[in-house]
């Protein structure tokens, strides 16, 4: 028997390489035992190099709701899709030998993987209390894998050999310590056995020799789209302690058409955000030029603004009688563009050197009205102001455009006030231009920042009124638009956290769209999320074809 190497040539990738460690759990379920198509879609029996046909085993019955399976049409296509999509995508023979490695010795994995045919269905799936990995093999490959595992035990009378206990574990998967009681330092488990089913030119990984017969059933069986995963949450705790869901499921073409189903699991409910709503203004993610952008629904968001009009007023009341005289009107008018937003709210990076907001309303019409009076008002105050102090900063507030509408408000000196990260913002004379509108379809009241933002926002505006209307996307948890090239997105995030919105802003301020946008809706039904991506298909190939190779 071979010896078995570690898995040190392969642990690096799992650290480093998400996408990677992403199939292995949905291709590979798990690495510790449980108590007219294609050539890989072909059935019937085999023989071994030099003996008579034999008979093989009976495949395992599939099931409906397997706890954990996986079936992939054409790898290569989706790995092309994920390339121009995420950044540090491994290449695929990366993928197949740390898919391989969580069945067999890390040594094995690496000599069988450059043979692993890469336009044929992959698939895998724990079938009647066994794991089994089917891999499809290049048609020059199937001699030199069936060459790779000479030298392990013969195992049965149609060619399978057996494998010694591999040596990646769950907790090794997951980036955890060894678990207790771990024999050693070898984290083993017992054999597998592995066969080149020639009839179907591909490697069969099990435990049992009924599970290698069955790895030619999951194709057939599991084909239920181009990508197709199902997964149990208690299976997928082992990899993820605090997994709170029931299953998992995804569905479609890749990431450039996706859908992925996360249920709750009956005992703990449905997790939620208690800070958001549905109400996603996925309308304004229409804009030709965004890099980067999210919406949703702030929750407590009436609170809020009974709190903020609470301040206003004691503020106001708290003023001498002069300025009270002053300020009591831009009081109500601050009041009236408070409580015209509904709580849909809308950040987005992009064009280059701009930055796009936007705040929902049941009538944008008014609310937009209502801001342009309250800062027509603010102006005048602080015209007087200046003629006090000339610490305040100068305002101008013009009408661009009816049609549509459009008013730009200026803050010249800007570049005094805002801090240097904010610089590609300012305009060539040293302003910050803040360009809005708002029309009935868009819902919502809605801004560019930029130094061209009445340009900007007039092609944005045209995008948003071709969209569906705002009411359409009632629904959405969230919506997020993601358009930046893998290179792009590898920048943003080495400067600046995901989980830190205003550093995420800040840092991406000078990042344009790097290629067409994939946009990702998050809706919350009443016992799950659904999860939907779209992306620009026509840029990778198409998955819908099942090209072989």
């Amino acid at each position: 028997m071979r010896p078995r190497a570690g898995a040190a040539t392969v642990l690096p990738m799992l650290r480093t390489r998400s996408l990677a460690l992403a199939l292995v759990v949905a291709l590979a379920p798990a690495c510790k035992s449980s108590p007219g198509g294609t050539k890989a879609e072909t059935g019937g029996d085999a023989a071994a190099p030099g003996q008579f046909a034999v008979t093989l085993p009976s495949p395992h019955p599939l099931e409906e709701r397997p706890p954990i399976a996986a079936f992939v049409r054409d790898p290569a296509a989706a790995l092309d899709v994920a390339s121009a999509t995420l950044p540090g995508v491994p290449p695929l023979m990366n993928v197949a030998a740390l898919l391989i490695a969580t069945q067999a010795p890390a040594d094995l994995a690496e000599r069988l993987a450059p043979h692993v045919a890469d336009r044929r269905p992959w698939a895998g799936a724990r079938v009647a209390g066994e794991d089994i990995l089917f891999l499809p093999l290049r048609d020059d490959g199937v001699d030199a894998a069936a060459a790779a595992l000479e030298g392990y035990p013969t195992a049965t009378d149609f060619g399978a050999v057996e494998l010694p206990g591999i040596g990646l574990d769950v907790d090794q998967l997951a980036g955890r310590p060894a678990s207790a009681g771990d024999s050693g330092d070898s984290g083993e488990v017992e054999p597998r056995l592995a066969w080149v089913d020639r009839e179907s030119g591909a490697l069969a990984i099990a435990r049992t020799p009924a599970g290698l017969v069955t790895g030619r059933e999951l194709v057939k069986g599991y084909a239920r789209s181009s990508v197709w995963i199902h997964a149990e949450g208690e299976l997928l705790r082992a990899y993820l302690e605090d997994f709170p869901y029931a299953r998992v499921g995804v569905k479609g073409d890749g990431l450039d058409n996706l859908k992925i189903t996360i249920e709750a699991d009956p005992q703990r409910g449905l997790p939620s955000i208690p800070e958001i709503a549905p109400g996603a203004l996925a309308n304004l993610h229409s804009g030709p030029e965004l890099a980067l952008a999210g919406s949703t629904r702030y929750a407590r968001y009436e609170a809020e603004v009974r709190e903020l009009i609470r301040q206003i007023n004691a503020q106001v009341n708290a003023a001498g009688f002069a300025a009270k005289m002053m300020l009591e009107p831009l009081a109500k008018q601050a009041s009236a563009v408070l409580r015209a937003w509904n709580g849909r709210v809308f950040v987005g990076i992009g064009p280059k050197g701009h930055l796009a907001l936007g705040l929902g309303a049941d009538e944008p019409l008014k609310a937009g009205a209502a801001l342009t009076r309250f800062l027509r008002t603010a102006i005048d105050n602080l015209e007087l102001a200046r003629m006090f102090t000339s610490s305040v900063p100068k305002l101008s507030l013009r009408r661009h455009s009816t049609d549509p509408e459009i008013h730009v408000l200026t803050v010249k000196g800007a570049a005094k006030l805002l801090p240097p990260a904010a610089a590609a913002l300012i305009d060539g004379s040293g302003g910050l231009r803040i360009a809005f509108s708002f029309s009935a379809k868009s819902g919502a009241v809605f801004a560019m920042i930029g130094a061209d933002a009445e340009t900007k926002i007039a092609a944005w505006a045209a995008a948003i009124e071709a969209a569906p209307p705002a009411s359409e996307s009632d629904g959405d948890l969230i919506a997020a638009t993601v358009a930046l090239s893998p290179a792009q997105l590898q920048a943003l995030l080495s400067r600046a956290d995901l989980s830190d919105a205003n550093a995420l802003i800040t840092a991406g301020i000078d990042l344009g769209a790097g290629r067409p946008p994939t946009q990702l809706i998050l809706r919350q039904e009443a016992d799950r999320y659904v999860i939907t991506s779209k992306g620009p298909a026509s840029a990778v190939p198409s998955l819908r074809k099942g090209r072989e190779g």
